[in-house]
């Protein structure tokens, strides 16, 4: 175990390519804390732009389910991030198992879309929802979501488009907007769908689109609809399904429009499974329940309506729509990432791999 400063090291929680995290103890008073050290062997200026982003984005902010950013210092002339420490394991590593029992899965949503709701009232975006950032802690349904390198505070964000090896996010988890091909702006709605694409990995034991080809995976995102939940999971309850397929909806207004209202639909599917009673109702567009069979049909029906004709709008709710381009988008222009698809070319009619 490294020897740093200040801090008894235990345990090596996670190495990756950039950085390596630890489990250790504060020795000024037996804090238990988490480090994250920047152990790259030749970390870029972005790498080090992250990490003092990650700490002024998240300095001063305190809240229940949130990882709390205590302080950054230096290792070795590289940068050091202390984390509260509250125990648990990823939610990564529980999906090792396989699928989770529809109970739990709500249990822990309820609780992910509580952190995302206070997270977001707060002015702040995570980017990187997914469930190696997501930690349950104890048997109870508590969770901490954890890593904050790509957070920011702009409420808005224009993305760029970027080469599949810079790409800012986790690509199986990741927004169609915040892959910059779709000339639309990033907003607190990202981590709603990485949310969705995280909720359908622990009910179906899979993600949504299980490509490995980096361009193939962009391209699902951006164009193709997922395999409906209740066709890869039967025995998810129609409304549960209703709910992770609207928040997996291509375009932003198509989704639930904030963590509360997702929130609220899954705490009355919650209670209905807790006494035992059926679950007759699902999320509908106004954000109100409606009957299960015509939101699940409706759900699939605009899929199929986008898809075909390239309905994407352009801008918030209300706004117009964009014809679908007659030009397709090719493999090669996904790999490039040198600029945006504007909307229309996002339709699963136009975009084809060739």
């Amino acid at each position: 175990m490294p020897q740093i400063r200040g801090y008894r090291v235990g345990e090596v929680v996670h190495v990756g390519s950039v950085s390596t995290v630890y489990r250790a103890i504060r020795e000024s008073d037996g804090l238990p804390v988490v480090l994250k050290w920047l152990s790259a062997p030749a970390p870029t200026l972005g790498d080090l732009a992250r990490y003092r982003q990650a700490f002024e984005t998240m300095r001063g902010i305190d809240l229940p389910n949130i990882s709390k950013v205590l302080a950054l210092e230096e290792h070795e002339r590289r940068p050091l991030l202390v984390m509260r420490d509250v125990g648990g394991i990823t939610l990564a590593s529980r999906l090792s198992a396989g699928p989770m029992p529809v109970l739990e899965v709500l249990t822990l949503a309820v609780a992910i879309a509580d952190a995302l709701g206070s997270l977001h009232h707060h002015g702040v975006v995570h980017r990187d929802v997914n469930p190696s950032n997501i930690v349950v802690v104890g048997e109870a349904g508590a969770i901490e979501l954890i890593d904050f390198d790509l957070a920011t505070r702009l409420r808005v964000e224009r993305v760029e488009a970027e080469s599949l090896r810079t790409l800012s996010g986790t690509l199986a988890y990741i927004s169609p907007e915040q892959t910059g091909r779709m000339n639309r702006t990033v907003d607190h709605r990202t981590d709603l769908y990485a949310l969705g694409a995280t909720l359908y990995e622990m009910l179906a034991g899979r993600v949504p689109f299980p490509e490995t080809d980096s361009a193939a995976l962009i391209h699902a995102h951006l164009a193709v609809p997922p395999r409906p939940l209740e066709a890869v999971a039967p025995r998810v309850p129609d409304a549960v399904a209703a709910i992770v397929m609207r928040l997996l909806a291509k375009a932003p207004e198509d989704r639930y429009q904030s963590a509360p209202g997702l929130r609220a639909d899954l705490m009355r599917c919650l209670d209905a499974l807790r006494r035992e009673q059926p679950l007759p109702l699902s999320p509908g567009k106004s954000g109100r329940l409606a009957s299960a069979a015509g939101v699940t049909a409706s759900v699939r029906s605009r899929g199929r309506g986008r898809a075909a004709a390239g309905r994407l709008r352009t801008g918030g709710a209300g706004a117009g729509r964009a014809r679908a381009g007659r030009r397709p988008v090719r493999r090669r222009e996904i790999l490039a990432g040198s600029r945006a698809l504007p909307p229309h070319r996002v339709a699963a009619g136009a975009l084809r791999v060739g």
